[in-house]
């Protein structure tokens, strides 16, 4: 009879279903190399320049997550050059479903960020852009931010916007410009872009300017580029070509013939 009570208690034991163990909810990191690089150019009142690429590691909600920031920062008479890292942050619960980044730039008892946020007060003067400690900026369906006060308020300055873009590339064909719009035509694709009107826009308007002698006249240019992706007046999206740095911009002729 004891017999038959172990076996039964045996029998019970190993056919008992066994209890689920019950896991947190995850949270999904980032692997090492997922980042988003955003990249533009913004100026003060003053009219000084800073040209900013922010790499953000894709956040897991709620947590810290790494930057890298690359400035170059100059006015009339000074020009200098930070690439600071270190940990950003997201708000919520903005009005249109925006995000607010906050750029710590200054970690305390980090000598490196200390100086950057320093010098960049001392000889730059650009009190609007941090508030000697961070940078904040606010989204823009997801392919912008814009440059906030410390409250994600805006800047005055509405150009003052990073874009989400995509890898660098050389482009090569010949650009177009009169007083309404930019064209690049890249030879080796045979694709049209229009040309966004950031960073070296400027530059590559002066000098077709200078070059072209015929309406609509083609201007060599090449150069290191990237392109994004932007709302327009009636919110549609569309992409354009952002020239980085202009390699080479010439007139091609039968005297000048470029291969």
């Amino acid at each position: 009879m004891k017999k038959l009570i172990v076996l039964i208690l045996l029998f019970t034991a190993c056919s008992k279903p066994q209890e689920q163990k019950q896991t947190p909810f995850p949270i999904v990191a980032s692997s090492e190399n997922d980042w988003v690089v955003y990249e533009g150019r913004v100026r003060d009142k003053k009219g000084h320049v800073i040209d900013i690429e922010l790499s953000l590691e894709q956040d897991a909600v709620g947590l810290e997550a790494d930057f890298k920031l690359n400035i170059n920062a100059k006015n009339n008479n000074y020009q200098t050059a930070f690439a600071p890292t270190g940990k950003y942050s997201i708000s919520y619960g903005f009005p249109n479903q925006e995000k607010g980044i906050t750029v710590e730039c200054q970690a305390k008892g980090n000598p490196a960020s200390e100086s950057f946020i320093k010098e960049l007060n001392k000889k730059i003067k650009f009190p609007e852009l941090a508030d000697g400690e961070n940078l904040f900026f606010l989204t823009e369906n997801s392919e912008k931010l814009i440059l906030t006060d410390s409250h994600f308020s805006p800047l005055i300055n509405s150009s003052n916007a990073l874009y989400h873009r995509s890898n660098l590339f050389t482009a090569e064909g010949y650009v177009t410009a009169d007083s309404v719009t930019s064209e690049f035509f890249e030879r080796n694709t045979s694709e049209k872009w229009e040309l966004a009107k950031l960073v070296e826009y400027d530059s590559i308007k002066t000098t077709y300017q200078k070059l072209a002698t015929e309406k609509n006249e083609g201007i060599y240019l090449k150069a290191l580029a990237y392109s994004i992706e932007d709302l327009d007046s009636v919110n549609i999206s569309h992409k354009s070509i952002v020239i980085k740095s202009i390699l080479r911009m010439e007139k091609s002729s039968l005297k000048n013939r470029i291969d």
